[in-house]
C-alpha cells in the first residue's frame, strides 16, 4: 500500500517558534554537564507525569555526544511540556566484561501491566572506541530492563534479542561478521500483542538481511512479537537499506499506530524524501500486525514527514531523536534533539502540534 494525500492533516504542521521546553542537561551535581541523543518517552498513569528515557553522554567522556559508553537516564515534566527534572541514570552500564560494560544506548519504553519495560542497545567488553572510524569494538544485543516505577529500580531480564558472537579481532570496523550487531530499539503494543522493530548491521548470514561484505555496510530492520514483552520471536525482515527505494532505510526511530495504518520513521531520505533530518515514513497495513496479510511496508507519497521537517533559521536540529510526545489531550506535541549551543549541549526540545494527529 501506499498512501498518496487521503489524509493530508494526518501529520500536521508544528508550531516552531513555540518552544515549549527543553530537558536540562547541565549544572550543579550533573557532572559538569552532558549531552542527550536518543529518546523515548511513555505516560505513567498513577501520577499523570511524562517520563522519558535518554542516552546521557557526559561532556567528560571523550566520544561526547557519541552515544557509546553512555547510559541510559530519566527525566519527567507534569504535562509531558515544560519543568523537565532530572532523576539521574535509570539503566546503567556494568564493570568490564560483563554484556552491556561498553555502554547502554537508544532506550525505548512501554508502560503495561502496571509496569514499565525499557528496551536499549547493550554493547559488552570494555568500553573501546575507535576514534579513526567512530567505532565501538564490542557485540551488542538487545536488553530488557522491568520496574514497577518509571524511576525504577529496574531489573534485567535476559536480553529480547541477545548478541551475536563476536569475531575474533574483536573489532567491527575491520569488517562484517555473522550476525552483525543489532541496535535501535522501537516498541508498541497492538490488540494484546508486543511488537519489536530493531536494526541490524553488517551481518553477513541473516536470513532477509542484506549480506555485508569486506566491511560494506547494508543494513535490515527486523521485527519480532511476544506475548509478554519479555519472550520474543522473529518474524522476519521488514525493510532493508540494499533494497531500491529504501536505499538508506535503516535505523528505527519511531513506531506508531494511526487508525488503521502502521507508521514506522526512520533514518535515511529513501524515495526523495529528503527532509532537512533526512528522515524517512513508510506506511504498512495494520493487518500485517496481526498476520492476516504479508508485511508490505511502502514509503509514504507525499512524505508525512514534510510538515515535522520545516525548522526556522537558526534552530539546529540534529537527526538522534524525532518523537511524538504521549501527553494526554490536547494539543500534542513533538519532540526533537536540538544543539543550538554545540554537539555537546545537545538536548530534546518540545514544540506543539498545530492541529490534532
Amino acid at each position: 500500500m501506499c498512501i498518496r494525500d487521503s489524509n493530508p492533516t494526518l501529520i500536521p504542521p508544528v508550531n516552531w517558534s513555540a518552544h515549549s521546553g527543553r530537558l536540562p542537561n547541565s549544572g550543579p551535581g550533573v557532572h559538569g554537564g552532558f549531552a542527550t541523543r536518543a529518546i523515548d518517552c511513555l505516560m505513567w498513569p498513577p501520577d499523570g507525569r511524562t517520563y522519558c528515557y535518554t542516552d546521557v553522554s557526559l561532556h567528560s567522556n571523550p566520544v561526547c555526544p557519541g552515544a557509546y559508553m553512555t547510559e541510559i537516564g530519566c527525566f519527567s515534566s507534569p504535562d509531558g511540556v515544560a519543568d523537565w527534572r532530572f532523576h539521574g541514570i535509570a539503566i546503567h552500564r556494568n564493570q568490564s566484561g560483563s554484556e552491556d560494560s561498553g555502554g547502554v544506548a537508544t532506550p525505548a519504553a512501554i508502560v503495561t501491566n502496571g509496569m514499565v519495560y525499557v528496551f536499549f542497545s547493550q554493547e559488552g567488553g570494555p568500553p573501546a572506541y575507535n576514534p579513526v572510524t567512530s567505532l565501538p569494538n564490542g557485540p551488542r544485543g538487545i536488553g530488557i530492563g522491568r520496574a514497577f516505577h518509571p524511576l525504577g529500580p529496574f531489573k534485567r531480564l535476559p536480553p529480547a534479542v541477545p548478541a551475536p558472537p563476536w569475531p575474533l579481532d574483536h573489532s567491527w570496523n575491520h569488517g562484517s561478521h555473522p550476525g552483525g550487531i543489532l541496535d535501535d530499539s522501537q516498541l508498541l503494543e497492538y490488540d494484546g500483542e508486543y511488537h519489536l522493530f530493531h536494526s541490524r548491521k553488517l551481518s553477513t548470514d541473516t536470513p532477509g538481511c542484506p549480506p555485508s561484505v569486506n566491511g560494506s555496510n547494508p543494513c535490515c530492520v527486523e521485527w519480532r512479537v511476544s506475548q509478554d514483552a519479555e519472550n520474543w520471536v522473529r518474524r522476519g525482515v521488514v525493510l532493508t537499506r540494499a533494497a531500491p527505494c529504501e536505499q538508506q532505510a535503516c535505523e528505527p526511530m519511531s513506531a506508531r499506530v494511526l487508525g488503521d495504518m502502521l507508521l514506522l520513521v526512520t533514518d535515511g531520505g529513501a524515495c526523495g524524501q529528503d527532509t532537512p533530518l533526512g528522515l524517512a515514513s513508510f506506511t504498512a497495513s495494520t493487518r500485517v500486525l496481526k498476520g492476516l496479510e504479508p508485511f508490505d511496508f511502502a514509503p509514504t507519497i507525499p512524505p508525512l514527514l514534510s510538515e515535522y521537517m520545516r525548522f526556522p533559521a537558526g534552530l539546529k536540529v540534529k537527526d538522534w531523536a524525532f518523537r511524538i510526545m504521549p501527553k494526554q489531550g490536547r494539543p500534542r506535541y513533538v519532540g526533537v534533539a536540538t544543539a543550538n549551543d554545540g554537539p555537546k549541549n545537545a538536548t530534546f526540545s518540545v514544540f506543539p502540534v498545530l492541529s490534532d494527529l
